[in-house]
């Protein structure tokens, strides 16, 4: 960013994307750079906040989301409980996100999860506190071409306000949060790429691990199946009993139980809430005044002669002089672009002649500031003097103040008005459900009946999980809990996400059982088969090769083909797996004398290997990175963080995660 961009803090600049307005592309080319080279730790920081939008942010939860209760504290700055509830939410998601929308496997249960999103917290936490310690910081323009290139705010390609603010409204999060935090991780992303940055490897390293990656196998080998044993295999209902017998563990059946639950969410309330009316949109219009209304902004080009507070007085006349021989030449009529380019010192502006965009209020400093909007547009400045070194300003273009007219926002009214009506009948609805499910806890008619809700059902599952609500870990957790199962009460309030409650109960459950064999006859059948056809599969297999020979006479004398496929790479997906692993873990063959060696494949088949030589990839120690460097950067950013963390002061309380 161009040097003359204030560092004040960000929690206390105003809104800058009620009407974004983008600045010409000064600032893509380092966005660009933020999106290539994120990766590691920070990475899906960014990741969570930009490019998977909204999945749990917003309000704080009515049950269980929010709270000042303290966590941890880091060098005296507090992660409340609330703080770690939406990172906990925001941690399923990126994980969720992951699997394709899966449910999450058993051993990412909350506690783990929750463990997880405070230790992102506090990484979070300890980078800020070195980036406002060493000054690092994002202007308002950044931020602004940042947002504009979140696919989830763009309508045919182009940002688009509204749905920018729908997006945030939908969840509950308002514009001056989401850019803070978006200026936050960004501020945060500067630090991270100092670092990572500084990883590399030799030449010399590159090539012997391109080596070892791109080496090449010569392999010929063939494949002995066991479906063409299964019609050898005789199975007598002896055998079936006698394995189901040895084997009753693999049929057992678990727990399942069904549930009974009442569902409460924003969603279902908002289709039932009427239209505000007149006076209600005009008195929110005139409450929300500031929220439309675009501060006056200026866009402005400036020739920066740089010299420090530090330097003498005779580099600071000098540069004094500098300035004002350009100045002079201006007046005389050279053209102020071509100017900047060749004679200003900002590294930031000076290729695009002098260009900074536009900017409001606060987003330079102070000096600089105020001879800009003190300016006509067209009219270029005295010598101006800051902290920098000397300034000499055009100012190009003036944008006024505007307010949006009520007409305009009219649609965006009614729907904030709408949303918060359902957000107050879910909050009382919300306090009601808790109280009369906990007041009835045997049953839910009651509550049912008083809140106008509807009965559902959902399983039979298991404890493993199932579908829909079922997959939810926190349902899961409750329908198994004892007070659930075994004492027979409903369960507490269970909140599913912003806005979207439910209390359950087990209306019934099915016991955990052995299948009879008449059940599961079938399958050891099939189990027996697939053993001893593998079996004969084998045993074929290690005839041909005791018999000797070259590839293709052991082939022959399994009476199968030969493949030949060549020269083969580690990373080869053509052939199974199980073939390429123990081809490279073969020792290298004398010559003439290939290595055969035989392994078992998944689906029972039996495959012979014959590795006859191998080669290594042509290049000179320029070769290509291989993912060295990569690994190496996050190293570095890794040892940089545990020796932050190290030097901070980190306070956590266990029982509160």
């Amino acid at each position: 960013s161009s040097p003359v961009r204030s560092a004040t803090n960000p929690l206390r600049w105003p809104l800058i994307c009620g009407h974004l307005n983008l600045p010409p592309g000064s600032f893509s080319d380092m966005l660009q750079t933020i999106r290539d080279k994120a990766q590691g730790f920070f990475a899906w920081v960014i990741v969570i906040l930009i490019t998977i939008p909204f999945a749990f942010w917003g309000i704080n939860s009515y049950f269980g989301g929010g709270g000042t209760a303290l966590v941890a504290t880091v060098a005296g700055e507090e992660i409340t409980q609330g703080d770690l509830n939406r990172a906990y939410q925001e941690e399923r998601d990126r994980i969720s996100a992951m699997l394709g929308g899966r449910p999450l496997p058993a051993f990412l249960d909350e506690k783990t999860l929750r463990r997880q999103a405070l230790d992102r917290l506090v990484k979070e936490h300890v980078i800020r506190n070195f980036a406002e310690d060493n000054g690092f910081n994002v202007s308002n323009a950044q931020v602004r071409a940042y947002i504009a290139g979140i696919d989830a705010f763009k309508s045919g390609g182009q940002f688009d306000n509204e749905r920018y603010e729908t997006a945030l409204r939908n969840r509950g999060m308002h514009p001056a949060e989401f850019e803070y935090r978006v200026r936050d991780s960004l501020v945060n992303e500067q630090v991270v790429l100092g670092i990572s940055d500084t990883g590399f490897s030799t030449a010399t390293e590159r090539k012997q691990a391109r080596d070892l990656r791109d080496q090449e196998r010569e392999l010929s080998w063939f494949r002995v199946t066991a479906d063409s044993f299964r019609k050898d295999v005789r199975v007598t209902e002896d055998d079936i009993k006698a394995s189901y017998e040895a084997t009753k563990e693999n049929y057992v059946e678990p727990q399942k139980v069904t549930v009974s639950y009442l569902e409460l969410s924003n969603e279902s309330l908002s289709a039932n809430v009427p239209e505000p009316g007149e006076a209600a949109i005009e008195q929110r219009y005139q409450e929300s005044k500031a929220e439309f209304t675009q501060p006056e902004e200026r866009r402005a080009s400036h020739i920066l002669i740089a010299v420090k507070a530090s330097d003498d007085e005779a580099a600071h006349t000098k540069a004094h002089e500098k300035a004002a021989e350009i100045k002079e030449r201006l007046r005389l009529g050279e053209d102020f672009a071509t100017l900047a380019k060749a004679e200003s010192q900002d590294p930031g502006s000076a290729s695009s002649g002098g260009e900074l965009g536009w900017f409001g209020r606060g987003a330079m400093v102070p000096a600089f500031e105020q001879a800009v909007f003190d300016m006509q547009a067209g009219q270029i400045s005295d010598v101006v003097e800051s902290s920098f070194g000397f300034h000499i300003i055009k100012l190009e273009e003036i944008r006024p103040e505007n307010v949006k007219p009520l007409d305009e926002v009219r649609p965006q009214l009614v729907r904030r008005l709408k949303t918060e009506e359902a957000e107050r009948q879910f909050y009382d609805m919300s306090e009601r459900l808790a109280n009369l499910s906990y007041e009835q806890p045997d049953n839910l008619q009651v509550p049912a009946e008083e809140l106008g809700l509807e009965i559902k059902k959902a399983g039979p599952f298991p404890q493993s999980g199932g579908d829909g609500i079922a997959a939810e870990p926190k349902v899961i957790a409750a329908t198994f809990s004892d007070d659930v199962l075994k004492e027979g009460n409903n369960s507490e309030m269970i909140e599913l996400g912003p806005n979207r409650l439910i209390v359950l109960r087990v209306s019934d459950i099915q016991p955990e059982r052995i299948k009879p064999l008449a059940e599961v006859r079938d399958q050891i059948e099939d189990v027996i088969i697939a053993e001893r056809a593998g079996e004969k599969a084998e045993n074929a297999a290690k005839q041909a090769i005791a018999g000797g020979g070259d590839a293709q006479s052991m082939a022959d004398a399994a009476g199968v083909e030969l493949e030949q496929p060549g020269f083969v790479k580690r990373n080869n997906a053509t052939l199974p797996g199980e073939v390429v692993e123990k081809l490279f873990q073969l020792p290298k063959p004398e010559e003439g004398k290939p290595k055969v060696e035989g392994v078992a494949l998944a689906n029972g088949d039996f495959a012979v290997l014959v590795y006859s030589g191998l080669r290594s990839p042509e290049g000179d120690a320029n070769g290509p990175n291989v993912g060295l460097t990569q690994n190496r950067s996050e190293t570095e950013l890794n040892g940089f963080l545990a020796d932050l963390e190290a030097k901070t002061k980190i306070t956590i309380k266990e029982a509160e995660i």
